[in-house]
């Protein structure tokens, strides 16, 4: 943590958040145009919610997509079930996530956000914002390494960076194994 990778000391407060299994995150920016699955758009944080969900190994994740009120049922269902499975390709083939870590399903409209059900008068503006993608924590994959160990622990193991390098190169291995 400190210049020439030497022990260091880290002091400063940082915001944490739980991170339990059922927790919802909605992807802000990352929204469909009407009758549309794939982004049309690239999403601008779409990079650092890959970057969260590929350096955490540990967890497994579902993206669930959602569509506006606008259709019928059966053909939303189908609609939010390909939004999702397009958000998951994005961020396996771009981000890295490993294909074992993530999964997609479909909402269709039976998680609005807003009133805008069927036969409701509404803004586009407030149907853009039912057509969604949202990162839910489903359960834990291989258990970490470093699960069982102190902080003080994990500081004082001088062969630590070896082993973060080690998985991070296995986790791309895995990655580029599931791409083919």
């Amino acid at each position: 943590m400190s210049h020439g990778n030497e022990v260091g000391y880290f002091l400063g407060a940082i915001d944490l958040d739980s991170m339990q299994i059922g927790k919802r995150f909605q992807l802000k920016n990352i929204y469909y145009d009407f009758n549309k699955w794939t982004f049309v758009r690239k999403p601008p944080k779409s990079q650092q919610v890959g970057r969260v969900l590929k350096d955490n190994p540990g967890m497994k994740f579902e993206l669930g997509s959602h569509t506006d009120s606008r259709g019928s049922d059966p053909y939303n269902l189908s609609l939010s079930e390909k939004r999702a499975k397009s958000a998951v390709d994005y961020m396996v083939s771009n981000c890295e996530v490993a294909v074992e870590s993530i999964t997609s399903k479909g909402y269709g409209e039976t998680q609005l956000i807003n009133k805008c059900d069927d036969g409701i008068a509404c803004s586009e503006y407030e149907h853009q914002l039912n057509r969604r993608t949202e990162v839910k924590i489903t359960g834990w994959n291989d258990k970490d390494p470093l699960w069982d160990r102190s902080l003080k622990e994990i500081i004082e193991d001088k062969d630590l960076y070896k082993k973060v390098i080690e998985q991070e190169r296995r986790q791309k291995n895995k990655a580029l194994t599931s791409r083919k």
